[in-house]
């Protein structure tokens, strides 16, 4: 396993071809106008109607709707303007040394046999072969997890689609699938030489997780306004309640790593938490 350091963000993109651009700019571009029109569309009908936009959210709990909006007419100057900017764009050809260096670390990259993963917590990648990528990724997959009925996936996706009807968002859950979990590598641990770890990410979710963090923060903010619990909800939370902090010289924090959080948390103890130990 060998370390590579690149010297900028991997955010960074190389430039990328005319049409590769103008269909990047297009999709924006109906992105924004789809947004817009539907902002326009819900202050009109708040207008008429006498309702709030807190009320919709509400009701839709956030996903995104694969409808079309209706079209406004107020806006159409507007969307023809961005319409023509498209058309009136024009090219010239731009050549910089930081762009030849992420030309050439990709085409490195994309040709060679190895497999590519990144740190978890810094900027290093790190190039393996990959029958050794693929064994880690095995381990930390089976030790953990077992594997699942052939049709568990069809059975999620069935009581989705029923707590989706239920809150009336059936037009806008996705059903969900499978997707390749891969590994990031934990080498900010000082065993890391002589005994890598790494982090197992599944990135196959529902996308009913949205229903249920609105459903969460409406119970947490309901919980800590009569309780008056410090739980923290944001960075900026965390920096002012170190500010009221008194005789900060006295005081001390307590650092700890959570380790399996995920996989430790079994049914059993879901169901405890919602309503108590069994008898």
């Amino acid at each position: 396993m060998d370390r590579l350091q690149f010297n900028y963000s991997l955010k960074n993109k190389p430039i990328p071809s005319k049409n590769n651009y103008l269909k990047a700019l297009v999709e924006k571009v109906e992105s924004v106008i789809k947004r817009t029109r539907w902002k326009a569309h819900f202050f009109l009908e708040d207008r008429d109607n006498d309702t709030s936009n807190e009320d919709i959210t509400r009701m839709t709990y956030g996903p995104k709707s694969s409808r079309n909006p209706p079209q406004v007419n107020a806006m159409k100057p507007f969307e023809d303007d961005l319409v023509n900017m498209i058309v009136d764009i024009k090219f010239r050809r731009v050549t910089s040394k930081f762009q030849r260096s992420l030309q050439s670390d990709i085409k490195r990259t994309s040709r060679s046999d190895k497999v590519f993963v990144s740190a978890d917590k810094t900027r290093n990648m790190y190039k393996m072969e990959a029958a050794t990528y693929e064994k880690l990724l095995r381990d930390n997959i089976t030790a953990k997890y077992r594997p699942a009925e052939n049709d568990c996936l069809r059975k999620i996706n069935s009581e989705l689609y029923s707590v989706a009807s239920r809150l009336g968002i059936d037009d806008r859950i996705k059903c969900m699938t499978t997707r390749q979990a891969f590994l990031t590598l934990k080498d900010h641990k000082e065993s890391f030489n002589t005994n890598p770890s790494s982090r197992l990410i599944n990135p196959a979710k529902s996308e009913m997780g949205k229903v249920s963090k609105v459903i969460l923060d409406s119970i947490n903010t309901s919980i800590r306004s009569q309780i008056n619990a410090n739980q923290w909800t944001n960075t900026l939370s965390v920096i002012e309640w170190f500010k009221r902090i008194p005789d900060k010289k006295h005081r001390t924090f307590i650092m700890f790593d959570i380790v399996d959080f995920y996989p430790s948390i079994s049914p059993d103890l879901t169901h405890q938490s919602i309503i108590g130990p069994r008898q």
